[in-house]
């Protein structure tokens, strides 16, 4: 009981400093985070940071761009339960979102999309809403009908914390790592 403890006191520290970096940051990403949504979001419960991310077609994609020390998770973790191509490839710089296209005449809003996730092999149909302030995206996963679904709410980083969270306090068996830098995924059109 211990042990849960202190990675909990970690994981809530993490999350206060990467919230409170989020905020100085420089005004060129503060203005355009308002529409877009492109950049780094801590997931919910800071298990990772997803770079999203819009591809040359013009539609959103987003990857896990680094996996953080909460809940015993490893950069090194493989997708065990995952099928096909994705059998035991690595989560880290998995896709994990792809094909969001802005609603017409809905500002702040990407549908037809899907979300993957990796602990249970699934894929959903997703949609994005971004936060008027543009420092919340909520990811609405669903089948069938989009009412049915659910909706998980990240927040918004800047390059600068998401880098930070690599160099968080060693805790023990501490494994945040970074996967490929964003400017070169999406220079290749992913």
């Amino acid at each position: 009981m211990k042990q849960f403890s202190s990675k909990c006191i970690i994981a809530f520290i993490l999350s206060i400093f990467m919230f409170a970096s989020s905020f100085a940051d420089d005004s060129s990403v503060a203005a355009a985070a308002k529409t877009d949504p492109s950049g780094y979001w801590l997931t919910k419960g800071g298990k990772s940071i997803v770079y999203v991310w819009q591809t040359k077609s013009g539609s959103y994609n987003g990857k896990v761009f680094k996996i953080l020390n909460v809940y015993g998770q490893k950069s090194s973790d493989l997708c065990k339960v995952c099928t096909g191509d994705l059998a035991n490839k690595p989560i880290l710089g998995m896709t994990v979102i792809y094909g969001m296209q802005a609603a017409p005449g809905t500002p702040n809003k990407w549908i037809n999309g899907s979300a993957f996730d990796p602990n249970s092999n699934k894929t959903y149909h997703a949609n994005m809403m971004l936060s008027a302030d543009g420092k919340t995206l909520g990811l609405h996963g669903y089948i069938g009908f989009s009412w049915i679904g659910r909706t998980e709410n990240w927040t918004r980083l800047s390059m600068k914390a998401a880098n930070a969270a690599q160099a968080a306090p060693n805790a023990p068996n501490s494994n945040a790592t970074t996967v490929v830098a964003p400017a070169a995924a999406a220079s290749a059109g992913q």
